[in-house]
């Protein structure tokens, strides 16, 4: 299983290499693990796409109490 710390990079990775869709991919790989019944993996992926989740509202707070100031 990833480390924290890797997980946090892979999702810092996909928001900058796919953008808008990357909650989109990171769910996409975690039912393709799923479909391949490689549990750890699928939740590796949920993980990440947890990470995602939670670095774009930490990005978008931060953005709003920049911008309220």
């Amino acid at each position: 299983m990833k480390s924290d710390a890797e997980i946090w990079q892979v999702a810092a990775d996909m928001i900058t290499q796919d953008g808008a869709v990357a909650e989109l991919a990171a769910v996409e790989l975690a039912n393709l693990m799923l479909d391949r019944g490689d549990h750890e993996r699928q939740v590796e992926w949920l993980r990440v796409w947890t990470a995602i989740v939670l670095l774009r509202q930490s990005s978008v707070a931060a953005t709003v109490m920049a911008t309220a100031a």
